[in-house]
């Protein structure tokens, strides 16, 4: 997702990009990461699975532990809530960010090279890249 919104940005310089992650649950972390390279994150607290009988689903989420299954196909009330709140508001200075952050060489490198990665020891070498091209601008660590 991010390497789409670099070359997004790169064929659009002047264009106010803001990526926008909706996963099922997100650590901490990203929520950091986004906020300093100008990307967001939309935590649905529910994953969605259709329309299946009831005592399958239990099953699944009893077995897996995956508490946040529910039945429905959604929409999420929670990221419909947060689309028309918090991006809103906060669209114009996560564009500006994420800007400098997608026409930054060595930043949109280092997402780019993550999005090739074919195996978990490439994407660790790219993601530690990505940390330390993070702390050379000064930003707070922890991701």
């Amino acid at each position: 997702m991010l390497a789409k919104g670099v070359l997004v940005q790169q064929a659009r310089p002047d264009a106010a990009v803001v990526p926008i992650l909706v996963c099922r649950k997100a650590h901490v972390t990203t929520f950091y990461m986004a906020k300093q390279m100008g990307f967001m994150v939309i935590d649905m607290g529910r994953q969605f699975i259709g329309a299946v009988e009831e005592e399958k689903m239990l099953e699944v989420r009893n077995e897996l532990w995956f508490t946040d299954l529910a039945l429905g196909d959604g929409p999420s009330l929670r990221v419909r809530d947060r689309l028309r709140s918090a991006v809103r508001s906060n669209c114009a200075g996560a564009a500006a960010i994420w800007r400098d952050t997608a026409l930054d060489v060595e930043l949109s490198q280092a997402i780019l090279a993550a999005a090739k990665a074919r195996d978990q020891g490439a994407l660790y070498r790219e993601v530690q890249h990505l940390r330390q091209a993070a702390a050379d601008r000064g930003w707070l660590g922890g991701w």
